[in-house]
């Protein structure tokens, strides 16, 4: 815990070794270092308004101008906002901040645990067998359904999904390297050929083959969970959704088929 104690320790806030990996100013780390100081008190919740008032003047509402700082943290994803809804965090105007609370981010926790926003995977090796292939493939598959699931309560630039999209390049490279330095055949390595798949048709087929072997609840055979798994914006979703419909290659050639 060095890297945590370092952070709520630091008499500048600039100093602390975590610092750097914050990518945001002076002003916005000190809320950050102040919500983990309650944090480790028990205090899960902090409420924004109380937080302000303790940092800015009541004088003129100053405090009411350093809203924007909040925004900026939620939208980095360095906290979360506490509330039943279903708000995305930037879509949130800034005073319906003002009476909301908030609790430090998964990902910060991990950042101020592990003192490191970097990602290291194992070295690359050939694949024993098609089973370490697949699970490589269906943490990749994972991977997109954190992306997509991150999505829905953070902005696109949030450091959240910034970091899952590297892990996912990275992923995705290693298992490219992987195939190539193994001598065995993989067989569905050999299908995607043979069926001449793009990327998309290779993740959609790869993310209904999760659903088979760990027999899951069938998250992965909706047509909208599948479609949010391909596709980063509004426009990619419904370009994409042609990828599904009937005359597609995937239901033409009957490599998958509608329940």
């Amino acid at each position: 815990m060095k890297y945590l104690i370092d952070f709520i320790q630091s008499i500048d806030v600039r100093d602390a070794s975590i610092y750097k990996h914050l990518k945001c100013n002076k002003a916005e780390a000190e809320l950050v270092r102040y919500i983990c100081r309650g944090y480790v008190k028990g205090i899960e919740e902090i409420a924004v308004l109380d937080m302000l008032r303790e940092h800015y003047t009541d004088k003129s509402y100053a405090y009411l101008k350093k809203l924007p700082l909040v925004k900026k943290l939620l939208d980095l994803g360095w906290i979360t906002q506490i509330s039943f809804g279903q708000v995305k965090a930037h879509e949130a105007s800034q005073l319906e901040l003002l009476n909301a609370s908030v609790t430090p981010s998964i990902t910060l926790l991990r950042l101020l645990e592990e003192g490191s926003m970097e990602i290291q995977l194992p070295e690359v090796k050939p694949y024993i067998d098609y089973l370490e292939y697949l699970q490589d493939q269906f943490d990749m598959v994972e991977l997109l359904y954190k992306i997509s699931s991150f999505k829905q309560g953070l902005a696109d630039s949030s450091l959240s999904i910034g970091r899952l999209k590297n892990k996912l390049s990275l992923l995705t490279t290693r298992i490219e390297e992987r195939v190539k330095v193994t001598d065995n055949p993989i067989v569905v390595e050999e299908f995607f050929e043979e069926k001449g798949l793009d990327e998309k048709e290779k993740r959609i087929f790869l993310a209904l083959l999760k659903e088979e072997y760990s027999g899951g609840e069938g998250q992965f055979r909706d047509m909208n969970t599948l479609i949010e798994l391909i596709s980063f914006d509004e426009y990619e979703k419904i370009k994409n959704r042609a990828l599904l419909e009937e005359g597609s290659r995937l239901i033409a050639d009957d490599i998958i088929d509608y329940e």
